[in-house]
């Protein structure tokens, strides 16, 4: 079903402009396997699993493909203290979500497969239900004040860009980026312990 889309997509792209950068949508990255990118390839410029997880590597999807990729939805991150809202991702505080978006965008930086990243972050805390629950914590509060930490981290590593992405590194450089990502994301050990069970 997908590369059909993909399929449809493309020629109807490609009948009004022969130049257009197509990415492969967004689709959660269980759904399509190296094999589906594979087919998928003819159709796109470049494929777009979303966020770097521990059990399956963008890095196989983009070389089934043979394409470069645009990791979309990608976590930074999210602030739910005690417990409320959805636990996956959970950190401690908003200072934690910094150093998981530092880390995480370090790691992408250093990726040569990697051509951008897109995050699932919010401007400002959501109201209502979310607010209550803690979730959709934003890089301002409900009343618009900054977090300013926060924001102070996620510039910083954003200005490196030109810095960082000319001198990629070795496989083995980046799964031990990872490796520091995912301790930060695992530092939080009632959080860790739920996601375990």
């Amino acid at each position: 079903m997908a590369v059909t889309l993909y399929e449809i997509a493309h020629m109807a792209i490609r009948r009004w402009d022969t130049n257009h950068l197509i990415f492969g949508s967004f689709i959660k990255e269980w759904a399509l396997s190296g094999k589906s990118w594979k087919a998928a390839a003819p159709y796109v410029d470049m494929i777009a699993p979303p966020h770097v997880n521990e059990n399956i590597s963008i890095n196989a999807l983009a070389d089934a493909a043979g394409l470069p990729l645009i990791v979309s939805d990608e976590e930074p991150g999210f602030y739910y203290p005690n417990n409320k809202g959805r636990v996956y991702r959970g950190v401690e505080s908003h200072d934690a979500r910094g150093e998981i978006y530092q880390a995480n965008l370090m790691r992408h930086h250093k990726d040569p497969q990697i051509l951008g990243v897109t995050y699932c972050v919010n401007l400002y805390d959501q109201d209502g239900e979310s607010l209550k629950k803690n979730q959709e914590a934003g890089y301002y509060d409900i009343e618009g004040n900054p977090r300013e930490k926060l924001i102070k981290m996620v510039t910083e590593i954003n200005r490196e860009v030109c810095t960082h992405t000319p001198h990629p590194g070795t496989r083995e450089e980046i799964g031990e980026l990872e490796r520091t990502l995912f301790d930060l994301l695992g530092q939080v050990p009632a959080i860790t312990q739920y996601l375990r069970n």
